[in-house]
């Protein structure tokens, strides 16, 4: 019964990422306005809520190195997502606009396929690899960190340098 349980749970969750890869396919050809100001709210709220989880329960050291490991991998990850992103300016308004590639979009959800593979890995494998599941819950969202803060670092580098050129009056 419980192998049924698992199946169900796959199938909808794969229904669910269906519906949304196609809803995003359907806008990815459209411009959205990038706002550069804004690029670091997300990250400083994931970065609270991190901060909250490790004040619950600290990592011990191997659950730090853990963390570190996936913040790095999330890091570069993030910047390569970032890059995928081609980010324009309109040329009368100086206005900064976004379009996601479909590139970063098959990225993301083989991101998605690789971490439920994971926790299945996980689920029936850590208990005899003798790892801790908060220590590898601490290094999923350190890895989310990194995608989330080096995806917009990167952007926002990207846009200030297309602004600073439509300012100086040509294209960097």
């Amino acid at each position: 019964m419980h192998g049924n349980n698992s199946l169900v749970s796959y199938a909808i969750m794969g229904v669910a990422i269906i519906l949304i890869v196609a809803l995003r396919l359907r806008r990815m050809g459209r411009d959205r306005p990038l706002k550069l100001e804004r690029l670091w709210v997300l990250p400083v709220v994931f970065l609270a809520i991190m901060a909250i989880s490790f004040s619950e329960a600290p990592p011990d050291e191997a659950g730090w190195m853990l963390t570190a490991i996936g913040l790095v991998i999330g890091g570069l990850v993030g910047w390569f997502r970032g890059r995928a992103i081609a980010i324009t300016i309109d040329p009368r308004t100086q206005n900064l606009n976004q379009r996601a590639s479909p590139a970063a979009l098959i990225f993301l959800v083989v991101l998605i396929a690789l971490r439920f593979g994971l926790r299945t890995l996980l689920a029936t494998e850590a208990p005899s690899w003798h790892v801790n599941a908060t220590a590898i819950v601490d290094a999923f969202l350190a890895f989310a960190l990194g995608i989330i803060a080096l995806q917009r670092l990167e952007m926002y580098l990207r846009g200030q340098k297309l602004l600073i050129g439509a300012r100086a009056g040509g294209q960097p």
